[in-house]
């Protein structure tokens, strides 16, 4: 499986965060930035970031099979300034994406920070999910929410992994 989650912007499309699953387990990277960025959680709990081709924060977690509940793996505070909106993030189409999330400009108007969360959840915790996002959501009212995504993760089928995204301004620029 492979997802992009990309931003309509002036008519083009940008891929902002893309997020793949193996056999190895599920990765989730960043794009826009001077340096290629990953998150990784492999099958057998290992997980690290990866910034270029160097290794940091690895630590051991439980399996991937073995996980009950609901965890949040990840927090990216995406910066929608231009920088992020360049020819190495400009998107055409390509063969390894699935599925493809795309924002519009309209829904971040007056924002200039998009926040993603990712979460790992079995099966049967769906619900624990919407009422976590939903108390996180109403506990802050800085964010407006954008959008959530649930997808089944093939090669663990027990298993579902999320996008929460939610918009706001903080930087102090707006696009």
């Amino acid at each position: 499986m492979r997802i992009c989650l990309c931003f309509r912007r002036n008519n083009l499309i940008y891929r902002l965060v893309w997020l793949s699953e193996s056999k190895a387990g599920f990765y989730v990277g960043l794009l826009g930035g001077q340096n290629e960025f990953h998150h990784s959680y492999h099958t057998d709990g290992m997980r690290h970031d990866k910034l270029d081709s160097e290794c940091h924060h690895r630590f051991s977690d439980f399996p991937i099979s073995l996980h009950i509940g609901l965890k949040q793996i990840y927090h990216f505070s995406l910066s929608m300034t231009n920088n992020w909106f360049n020819s190495a993030s400009e998107y055409y189409g390509d063969e390894k994406t699935e599925t493809i999330i795309l924002l519009d400009e309209s829904l971040l108007l007056g924002c200039d920070t998009l926040a993603l969360d990712v979460w790992l959840l079995d099966r049967t915790s769906e619900s624990i999910l919407f009422e976590t996002v939903g108390r996180i959501s109403s506990s802050n009212e800085q964010f407006h929410m954008v959008g959530e995504v649930v997808t089944v993760l093939e090669n663990f089928p027990n298993h579902k992994i999320a996008l929460t995204l939610r918009s706001a301004k903080i930087r102090g620029m707006a696009l």
